[in-house]
């Protein structure tokens, strides 16, 4: 029997494709750590800027939990996912004024170009109120939208939308 998780069987077949959408999570290794403050956003800001900046990658939307992110992330042309996101986790994590160490990988999942992607916008969006931590989305302060999908987006928050099935449980 193989020692440890099973999580290397899931890069197996991982495919990277510039300039297509990926929903993805990352974790901090403790769960007792604590990302939600403004210091931890803004180092999360300042890193989707040089993620754009540097190729890697666009983020569309990213909330910030209290342990883990979850982002709608658009690859560049730099190279493939999990070098993008290696590179976001580094750039988060040399600016953050805590100590903390990202659970090694990520969860991703490649949006298929038929798939509309406002099931996906709206769990990111409204992920912290589902963990019960607010009781509206809008009341959380650590949301981050690019400014071209807010334009659509904000439109769309009024009407409940049905998150794709393989997302039931998650948060």
């Amino acid at each position: 029997m193989e020692k440890g998780g099973f999580s290397h069987k899931l890069r197996i077949n991982r495919v990277s494709l510039e300039n297509r959408s990926y929903f993805v999570t990352f974790n901090a290794s403790s769960r007792l750590c604590r990302f939600d403050s403004a210091s931890f956003f803004k180092c999360a800001e300042f890193s989707i800027l040089q993620m754009a900046k540097s190729g890697w990658g666009d983020i569309r939307a990213l909330v910030v939990m209290p342990d883990h992110l979850h982002a709608l992330v658009r690859l560049g042309h730099r190279g493939s996912m999990g070098r993008a996101i290696a590179y976001f986790k580094q750039k988060i994590r040399s600016q953050a004024f805590i100590s903390f160490h990202w659970q090694k990988g990520f969860f991703e999942h490649l949006i298929r170009t038929e798939e509309p992607v406002l099931p996906y916008f709206r769990y990111i969006y409204e992920n912290p109120q589902r963990a019960g931590i607010v009781k509206s989305a809008s009341d959380w302060p650590y949301f981050y939208c690019g400014p071209t999908d807010w334009q659509w987006f904000q439109t769309c928050l009024v009407d409940p939308v049905e998150f794709p099935k393989w997302m039931a449980g998650m948060c």
